[in-house]
């Protein structure tokens, strides 16, 4: 990272920390909007394949990647990864793979990274790092590999059911449990590999970059393919970028925006928008450095200004899209109306599709503008009661001083005269 020279580490610690603060929770408040839309109704089932830290061989960055999870399955996303029996809503594991196996169960969670087979996840995403890139280059996972690649052939050709494939692997995977360089990732590498050799392009591996170069920190197999990678250079750690402020988790942000937009193609214009709109509009106000912006309420209301602004950009999409596709008004032939029957049924799914989104785009709006008319209202009523306290406090004041020298008048005219 080059030096930093930006004027604003000049300021006082407690205002950098404030603008951290403020990125975290703008954030938090935008997966809150996406969860609100219900943005991941129809979304993929996914696997996260990551390495734990272990300093003695390098950066795994597995903290992130814990973050990537949180952040996913609280938009509702069906996530699994090797520390979960479950994904958040029902699949095909919970009912036969997954409800079976128990919680420390590693292998049982992992198994839906195989290919071909009704609960293989949709897609995975391969958090590639230093330290993932260096169990690659071992000659003991290459070994690893082969030995699963081989049980998996094998109890494919006499398939009578998972249970079988799944035995077949445990085996060689309890084989090398006890050996030093085993590490459950190897486990998952192994069938992504597998994974990969089925299904070759449509594999629906994500790569994404947490730290090392592209080429030492994947798998071979993924280097080589047209997969683009998602990543974000130098921004997961806070200080100065290409001469502009950033802010801590920031890069991890917009890693995370670019993961969606690639989970949900269908949703990208709403992402992009809030990402644009929001996220970034806030990030440059908040690097201009205006005093009433770095105050809580002011940044608050500056970001709820922002979405209402996305909210009509994507009524006005909906509401052309829906002129588009608006019914012509000379009618077709018969015969052409026929051959066109299922461009037709498609168009009527597409403008039912459309009205339902700008409902919840309404639904959603009128929810927004009703939670900043009742914090208006609500501040509103704070001020009047502090004036009206205020005053009270005065009247209460003037009454004693009125009291105090009706006392000395009082005693002023109770004295005996001479």
């Amino acid at each position: 990272m080059p030096p930093t020279s930006f004027s604003a580490f000049q300021l006082p610690k407690t205002q950098i920390q404030r603008k951290h603060e403020l990125v975290a929770g703008l954030f938090k408040e935008i997966l809150e909007r996406f969860r609100d839309w219900d943005l991941c109704r129809e979304s993929p089932s996914l696997f996260l394949v990551y390495a734990y830290d272990n300093p003695s061989v390098g950066r795994a960055d597995a903290g992130v990647s814990r973050n990537l999870i949180q952040w996913l399955s609280s938009l509702r996303f069906h996530i699994y990864s090797d520390c979960t029996v479950s994904g958040y809503n029902t699949l095909a594991f919970q009912t036969t793979l997954m409800n079976t196996a128990k919680a420390d169960d590693v292998l049982s969670s992992q198994l839906c990274l195989l290919p071909n087979h009704s609960e293989s996840v949709d897609k995975v995403i391969l958090c590639g790092s230093e330290v993932l890139g260096r169990y690659i280059e071992t000659s003991y996972y290459q070994s690893y590999y082969q030995s699963l690649k081989s049980a998996y052939q094998k109890a494919l050709k006499q398939f009578d059911g998972i249970d079988s494939i799944k035995e077949a692997l445990r085996e060689v995977v309890n084989h090398n449990l006890k050996e030093k360089e085993f590490h459950h990732v190897l486990t998952e590498l192994a069938f992504l590999h597998i994974r990969y050799d089925y299904k070759q392009e449509d594999h629906g591996i994500i790569p994404v970059l947490l730290n090392g170069t592209f080429q030492k920190c994947f798998p071979a197999f993924i280097v080589k393919s047209t997969t683009i990678c998602i990543y974000e250079p130098s921004l997961y750690v806070p200080g100065n970028w290409n001469g502009e402020e950033t802010y801590q988790d920031q890069g991890v942000h917009i890693g995370f925006f670019k993961l969606l937009k690639r989970l949900l193609v269908n949703q990208e214009r709403r992402i992009q928008l809030i990402e644009e709109e929001v996220y970034h509009s806030c990030i440059q106000a908040l690097r201009k450095n205006h005093s009433k912006v770095l105050e809580p309420q002011a940044f608050s209301t500056y970001m709820k200004d922002a979405y209402l602004k996305v909210l009509d950009k994507l009524l006005e999409d909906g509401t052309t899209f829906l002129r588009q596709l608006g019914p012509e008004t000379s009618p077709k032939p018969i015969p052409q109306c026929k051959q066109n029957s299922m461009l037709q049924t498609a168009q009527i799914l597409e403008v039912m599709q459309a009205q339902t989104q700008i409902e919840s785009l309404i639904e959603a709006k009128v929810s927004a503008l009703k939670i900043d008319l009742k914090s208006y209202l609500q501040s509103e009523i704070h001020l009047v009661k502090s004036s009206i306290d205020s005053k009270l406090e005065a009247m209460q004041e003037a009454q004693t001083s009125l009291n105090s020298k009706l006392e000395l008048i009082l005693a002023s005219l109770n004295k005996p005269s001479r």
